[in-house]
């Protein structure tokens, strides 16, 4: 679960910002968090914001760290950190790292890890573990100088240290090398990802709608009843054709299997909707081909697997722009199955950025999961802050 994010001098968030999913003292709505010990955390957040304020360069803040560290072990030696964009409207700031902070619980403890970077170097890391309410350090980084409170450990990760480039995060380069004390911190990165849109769904994912022993086609037809769409069933079929053939076909290329053939084999997918629909000879089922189907359908049919498995296994979805193509009332579906103990078993947690005022009212959202954006226009820097800040009315 996420905890809380920081970020300073990357892209238009100048100065040192932070997003929280930790509740206040509020009682209200209590589905919308879980009890971590002494902190309740909220399972979902909305970013609100004119255009250009700064909603996205937050979900692209998320996006630098996470590939940074998922991204380290392949960095080649002299080659650039990907996404270090620092302020650019101060010259001060162009030379100096990035810098992120972000506090997580993984496999019911917390942890804090930090990272300042430009394009060229890490400047610092440093990770923390909570064993008690006081953190402790497990290493910390300066450039390329090391400090290892845990003199036990120091011999083990001073010989790690040297394996780690400029350029690499100390963090990735343990768990490489095996060291336990930090992988479940590096592997919680593997439980956050971020997203644009759900115009694409996955290869996989047809596979395992397509699976008789898989659940998730029931989890899938089940979500479109509730949201619902008059769809009683659907049928896929997924063939294998070559390149001259599935666009006569109107088929969707799903992807190229390629290998030593003369021509390109590609996998194909038909997929039929059958709506139950009620005419003067009764309840009658018709097929409608997946293409002529609405934005919305189509979405919720992408949006299905990553909730599935959010369901399953703890994940943080993060959204720019969730309401792309979803009716209001839709949009309010799918945060209610984050709040929904019963289906969110794993606590799993949504943050999206959002022009919907649909969603602000009492009895969807609390104050503190409500934010907003704001740039200033004397410098282009943007600020963030929640309506809990405020003293108005429910």
């Amino acid at each position: 679960m996420l905890l809380e994010f920081s970020i300073e001098n990357y892209l238009s968030f100048k100065e040192k910002t932070t997003f929280t999913m930790e509740a206040d003292s509020s009682t209200d709505l209590e589905q919308n968090y879980t009890a971590f010990k002494d902190t309740n955390v909220l399972k979902t957040s909305a970013i609100y914001g004119a255009n250009a304020s700064g909603k996205t360069n937050l979900i692209k803040a998320f996006t630098a760290l996470i590939l940074m560290v998922r991204e380290s072990d392949a960095r080649q030696i002299g080659s650039i950190i990907p996404f270090m964009t620092p302020y650019a409207f101060d010259s001060d700031y162009k030379n100096k790292p990035c810098s992120f902070e972000i506090r997580f619980i993984q496999n019911g403890k917390k942890y804090e890890y930090g990272v300042s970077a430009t394009e060229k170097r890490v400047h610092s890391e440093y990770l923390k573990v909570y064993n008690t309410q006081k953190p402790t350090t497990i290493f910390s980084r300066n450039m390329d100088e090391y400090n290892f409170p845990n003199q036990k450990e120091k011999t083990v990760l001073d010989s790690i240290a040297k394996m780690t480039t400029s350029n690499k995060l100390f963090l990735s380069t343990a768990t490489t090398w095996n060291y336990s004390g930090m992988k479940e911190a590096r592997l919680w990165f593997d439980s956050i990802n971020t997203y644009d849109n759900f115009n694409m769904i996955k290869d996989a994912s047809w596979d395992e709608m397509n699976d008789e022993k898989s659940n998730l086609k029931d989890f899938m037809l089940k979500l479109l009843k509730e949201a619902d769409m008059e769809i009683s069933d659907f049928e896929i079929e997924i063939k294998e054709m070559d390149a001259d053939n599935i666009f006569a076909k109107g088929l969707i290329p799903i992807s190229v299997i390629g290998g030593t053939q003369p021509k390109p084999t590609f996998r194909s997918i038909k997929v039929s909707m059958i709506h139950e629909v009620a005419n003067s000879n009764g309840n009658k089922k018709y097929p409608l081909d997946f293409n002529n189907e609405s934005s919305g359908t189509r979405t919720i049919f992408a949006l299905a697997p990553l909730l599935k498995e959010a369901f399953s296994n703890n994940q943080i979805i993060i959204v720019d722009e969730l309401e792309k193509s979803l009716h209001p009332l839709l949009f309010r579906f799918i945060l209610s199955l984050f709040n929904n103990k019963e289906l969110n078993k794993a606590s799993s947690q949504i943050i999206f950025t959002t022009h919907s005022t649909e969603l602000l009212d009492s009895g969807c959202l609390r104050k503190d999961q409500v934010w907003f954006t704001e740039k200033k226009n004397e410098n282009g820097c943007s600020t963030l802050y929640p309506l809990s800040d405020f003293p108005v009315r429910k």
